[in-house]
């Protein structure tokens, strides 16, 4: 598998706009989960989603040089960027969003030692264009 089909960029248009993942050196393609919004647990069992939607990329394992690439994207906390990643009837998008950057957790052990289990979240802020890479 390739990133060619997710992408991220700092701005919508241009040079420096959103390209796919694996021309930015992000060989390993993430997964792609989409939720309506912040989820709220409620008592009687049922889930209500209050806000923006999010986006989540969800690598197993991913090589140091490409979580490095793409923290070239979000050099603190958080960042807003723009993606293209899969909505929920499984079509590529591209949106306004803030890249999560997760907490820091080093991995122990062989073979895990060069590599990182990886989970980025992105609150969407708009659909940015309708067609993709």
């Amino acid at each position: 598998m390739t990133a060619e089909r997710y992408g991220i960029g700092i701005n919508q248009e241009g040079a420096a706009g959103v390209v796919a993942l694996e021309v930015v050196g992000i060989v390993q393609e993430p997964r792609g989960e989409w939720s309506e919004g912040p989820r709220a647990d409620l008592a009687d069992g049922y889930v209500r989603y209050t806000g923006n939607p999010i986006a989540t990329w969800t690598w197993d394992f991913i090589r140091p040089a490409s979580r490095n690439a793409l923290r070239v994207y979000c050099t603190g906390p958080s960042a807003t960027v723009y993606i293209q990643t899969i909505d929920n009837e499984e079509v590529f998008k591209i949106y306004k969003a803030i890249l999560r950057w997760p907490e820091e957790r080093p991995q122990v052990g062989f073979p895990r030692r060069n590599k990182f289990e990886f989970v980025v979240e992105f609150l969407i802020l708009e659909e940015a264009v309708e067609e993709s890479l």
